[in-house]
């Protein structure tokens, strides 16, 4: 995907290529669309989080990665992000991620949360091999409401149609109407849900709602 922009109510609203050196303000980003479950994953300490964030996302080849990450920057400032991939892609970087977490959390930790891995494996079920999923989309607080998300989604759909896929599919967060409302207002509908007694247990997960758009 190439440079594009188009204007928001500060300023033009440029995306790019997400580059390692953007770990930082990415984790923050990351860590925006789910953080109860990902500190559930990872640790229970924001801090430590946020730096195990980074650090994947520096790394190639995993579920946090830079690679087919774009951000969207105004004035200069990154204002939201978003990451999506292809099936097959989808598989490789979660076929990948436990190498290398073992890079940047220690061994025990990981084999402690090994059943916490396993409870999110239906996470990137079902995606069909003609659609693209959008594993995190986020837009800086600072920057909300300046069509940063709209923008961010209409690119990953330039990106999918230019490739021949006919669908786009997400998973939004069961109580997160505003997100909800967003894609519903881009196109997306309700496929199905998806829930975990165990997550719902451990954190009051409410599961999520599998949203589809058709592209043809």
């Amino acid at each position: 995907m190439s440079k594009d922009r188009t204007q928001s109510g500060q300023g033009a609203i440029i995306i790019r290529q997400a580059r390692p050196e953007d770990a930082v303000v990415a984790a923050e980003l990351l860590l925006l669309t789910a953080e109860p479950l990902l500190r559930y994953l990872f640790y229970g300490d924001r801090s430590r989080t946020l730096r195990v964030l980074g650090e994947l996302f520096a790394m190639r080849r995993n579920e946090f990665t830079y690679e087919d990450t774009y951000l969207a920057e105004v004035d200069s400032q990154v204002a939201g992000l978003i990451r999506f991939t292809n099936k097959r892609k989808a598989r490789a970087d979660n076929r990948g991620i436990v190498s290398r977490m073992i890079r940047v959390m220690p061994l025990l930790h990981i084999l402690g949360r090994v059943p916490r891995y396993v409870h999110l494996a239906w996470a990137f079920a079902a995606i069909g091999d003609d659609a693209a999923y959008i594993h995190f989309l986020a837009t800086s607080p600072f920057f909300r409401r300046q069509g940063v998300a709209r923008r961010l989604l209409a690119s990953c759909e330039g990106w999918a149609r230019e490739i021949g896929l006919l669908e786009l599919a997400l998973d939004v967060e069961a109580h997160n109407e505003a997100a909800r409302a967003l894609y519903e207002a881009a196109g997306f509908r309700e496929s199905r849900t998806l829930d975990s007694s165990a997550l719902q247990r451990a954190f009051g997960f409410s599961g999520v709602h599998r949203m589809v758009k058709r592209l043809a």
